[in-house]
């Protein structure tokens, strides 16, 4: 949608010239003024620095030259969210965003090869990628016209885990709705999604790799380091046209870290829900999916980690126990050894095996000499036995405390996720109370 002068449109009907620059150009820019920044990237803007400082004062703009009829002259009517601006120099340039809106374009000519078949034939190409994958494989192959990547790591859990789509060179995919139901059979055989669930996943991951394609950065920021290798700045995401498509393009998709079969949570949610990609999706059918679908995720997690939690309780008293029992076995061989010390030191007199009393001056018996040794022995290899139990309890306890870490983290985005589905809700239910006010006035 355009705002004009003589109204709103939409951006295909607009009459007249639309120019963009998009907000990934604007970052990547070496000035912090945007409007030096537009300099060269519009056509018909010419922009003027007044001062020698690049960032203290507003350059003049003008647009096709300054003969115009206008009062103000050719100087631009500058709106942001709505509100009139005399200047724009100062705005941060990561709160700038594209009007471009995400249309796929499809082939439009006969059916081809590759859109004779049925849905569920088509889909039959991401269940058999799905099927190729198991613990050892992590890459599998569909004769060589699309590939997917399984990618997970341990390294970096702030950042995001991935499946890879590969839409390959020898592939004549020419329709989105296609590769949509590529996705939904893979994520269906992958992750145990119900057919529903899993073609609304679809719709939204098309989305999401249109609006990122090309953004190595966000990528870079994103997802783990495993995942990033596999992709260039030429590949990433999915383009809006057909001919686009073939050996150019890597569909990302989102993981957690349970990421496992039979677990709506197994996709991230938060970020196929961003909102750059939610302004793509009118269709309030599919935002009430999504919705119902996070709530679902989050039940889910919310059972996950209550069980956790209920395992981490037992491991805690487990290893508490361990310890008395460890406790009682080290007094008793420290009891044992201050026992036969006792023996041995009492009145200064050497003792023999039978717990007589030596004869002065005779050498103890070569068999009192071995069961000494023997003792000896025995006491070193419990001593050993008992500090290899107690390094094994300290590092069970250590993980312990790195499981209740992760737990508590997960508790806190799942309370972060809940808050933001109260506020989706709220927001929902507010737009209809302002839909049907708007109804009865019109019928009034």
């Amino acid at each position: 949608v355009v705002v004009v002068g003589y109204g709103i449109q939409k951006k295909t009907r607009v009459v007249g010239s639309v120019s963009q620059v998009s907000g990934e150009v604007l970052r990547k820019a070496p000035s912090m003024n945007v409007t030096n920044v537009l300099a060269g990237r519009i056509p018909g803007l010419s922009v003027t620095q007044t001062t020698g400082n690049p960032t203290g004062s507003d350059a003049i703009m003008r647009i096709r030259g300054v003969s115009t009829y206008s009062e103000s002259g050719s100087s631009p009517l500058i709106i942001i969210d709505g509100v009139q601006r005399s200047q724009f120099s100062n705005l941060d340039v990561e709160e700038i965003t594209s009007t471009r809106a995400v249309k796929f374009i499809n082939y439009q000519g006969k059916p081809t090869a590759s859109n004779r078949g049925t849905s569920e034939a088509i889909k039959a190409i991401g269940r058999s990628l799905a099927a190729g994958l198991d613990n050892e494989k992590e890459r599998a192959s569909y004769y060589n016209k699309y590939s997917v990547e399984h990618i997970t790591s341990t390294e970096e859990p702030d950042k995001y885990a991935a499946d890879i789509i590969s839409i390959d060179r020898k592939a004549r995919v020419d329709h989105i709705k296609n590769i949509r139901r590529i996705i939904a059979g893979y994520l269906e055989e992958m992750y145990g999604y119900t057919a529903r669930d899993a073609e609304l996943l679809s719709i939204y991951i098309t989305y999401y790799n249109a609006v990122y394609r090309q953004n190595y950065s966000y990528f870079e920021q994103k997802y783990k380091s495993p995942v990033v290798a596999r992709i260039t700045e030429k590949n990433a995401g999915l383009a809006i046209r057909y001919d686009q498509w073939p050996g150019k393009t890597k569909i990302i998709i989102p993981l957690t870290e349970r990421a496992q079969k039979g677990r709506l949570s197994a996709i991230d949610l938060r970020s196929l829900n961003e909102p750059k990609v939610k302004r793509e999706l009118t269709d309030k059918g599919l935002q009430a999916g999504m919705l119902e679908l996070r709530e679902a995720a989050v039940e889910e997690r919310k059972e996950l980690l209550a069980q956790q939690e209920e395992g981490s309780r037992k491991k805690e008293l487990e290893l508490e126990r361990r310890r008395l029992e460890l406790k009682e076995a080290k007094e008793q061989a420290e009891a044992l050894t201050k026992t036969g010390q006792a023996a041995k030191e009492k009145e200064g007199e050497p003792t023999s095996t039978d717990g007589k009393v030596a004869k002065p001056g005779k050498e103890p018996s070569q068999q009192d000499k071995e069961n000494t040794g023997s003792k000896t022995k025995e006491e070193e290899e419990t001593a050993e036995k008992l500090k290899e139990q107690e390094a094994a309890i300290a590092k069970e306890e250590q993980n312990l405390a790195l499981q209740q870490k992760e737990q508590q983290l997960e508790k806190e985005s799942i309370a972060a996720e809940e808050r933001a589905i109260a506020e989706e809700n709220e927001t929902k239910a507010k737009d209809k109370t302002s839909t049907k006010s708007k109804e009865r006035m019109e019928k009034s």
